[in-house]
């Protein structure tokens, strides 16, 4: 039968970089050996198909939780870009719009402080998309992010 190994690079300050050809061909070195697969193998590495998506939403917080909220949704570190991180790190992992709404109404990821989330999320972009396993989804860089203002929930 023949193997195929799609590659990508995480790093700490990077999520779902292709591959160079010498990292390819590193790749393929390692899985062509004989001890690590079957007699009779094909075995090839490629990067994987890039799909873009765009994100498009407004969320909604109070007057006096707007800036806690601006700084955990868009800010460094924020909502926005541990979405990002999540999302395109994986070969194969659906775009899957949930979790940016979910990230933006409870942000729980830093255990030293209290980050204010948004009251609710419209989300327009992305939508949902399966995503084989030849794929991986990538942030196009189209950005539409406003809020508004609730007066109490």
């Amino acid at each position: 039968g023949d193997v195929e190994c799609a590659a990508i690079k995480n790093g700490k300050y990077s999520a779902g970089v292709l591959p160079s050809e010498s990292i390819l061909q590193s790749v393929l070195d390692k899985c062509q050996a004989k001890f690590r697969r079957p007699q009779g193998d094909k075995v090839s590495a490629f990067a994987p198909e890039i799909v873009n998506y765009d994100i498009e939403l407004k969320y909604f917080t109070t007057v006096d939780e707007e800036q806690q909220c601006i700084e955990t949704i868009e800010g460094a570190g924020g909502a926005i870009q541990k979405y990002l991180e999540w999302q395109d790190s994986v070969i194969g992992k659906h775009i899957n719009p949930d979790k940016l709404e979910a990230l933006c109404v409870h942000p729980n990821w830093d255990s030293y402080k209290t980050l204010q989330g948004a009251v609710r999320v419209e989300l327009v972009k992305p939508e949902h998309l399966d995503l084989t396993g030849k794929q991986v989804a990538r942030f196009s860089g189209n950005l539409t992010i406003t809020h508004g203002i609730v007066s109490d929930y």
